[in-house]
């Protein structure tokens, strides 16, 4: 087994841990990560509080340069997480230990792409999904909304657009990005079109 968990009594977490781990492993053709996962209780006062702003990083987050991962224990939020979402969540999370792997863990990817990674991965993106203020994406006072659902749009139209192979190329250099600027230098590259010419693409098929 290539995953601890704490506690380790859950059959069909166990189950989704292990179909996630190879299907990611493949998709970003690494060899199974080994981490481990946390599963802990919310809290009553924090359980409230969550309820009112429902952000997938307070019952679920990962820390990859220590291939960990937390994530809540699922009878605490099933009423506001199905089983199919819930799966979702534990997936979102894994694909960001093989993500920051596959990068090097270089701290100048940018949030909305790995996010955006994570979402489409996972299954988390809806049908159709828009998102307000997607313009702003590589703005610097990116808003969370933008992070996450932008992100996710952004990635979803360059892979089943272009291909996984020349999303892998692309993402796969920006380990050696030496500041945040170099990304769109990198995408040009790979993609012979500025990332804001792309963006612009998704907008029109969005105002269609």
């Amino acid at each position: 087994m290539l995953y601890n968990i704490f506690p380790n009594n859950d059959i069909e977490l166990n189950k989704c841990i292990e179909e996630a781990s190879k299907e990611y492993s493949g998709f970003f053709n690494i060899p199974n990560d080994e981490f481990s996962v946390c599963v802990f209780s919310m809290k009553k006062e924090i359980f409230d509080e969550f309820k009112s702003i429902k952000e997938d990083y307070v019952v679920a987050f990962a820390c990859p340069r220590s291939n960990i991962i937390f994530i809540c224990n699922h009878d605490d939020i099933k009423n506001i997480y199905n089983d199919i979402e819930y799966k979702k969540l534990i997936k979102h999370e894994i694909v960001h230990v093989y993500a920051y792997m596959y990068v090097n863990f270089n701290k100048y990817v940018p949030n909305w792409l790995h996010e955006g990674l994570a979402r489409y991965l996972s299954g988390q993106m809806i049908s159709g999904e828009v998102c307000k203020d997607l313009e702003t994406l590589f703005n610097d006072n990116i808003l969370p909304n933008v992070i996450y659902s932008g992100g996710g749009i952004f990635v979803k139209h360059l892979i089943e657009t272009y291909g996984n192979k020349k999303f892998l190329e692309f993402f796969n250099e920006l380990r050696n990005l030496k500041s945040s600027n170099e990304v769109s230098i990198i995408f040009m590259k790979h993609y012979n079109k500025d990332i804001k010419e792309v963006l612009n693409e998704i907008l029109g098929e969005n105002n269609k």
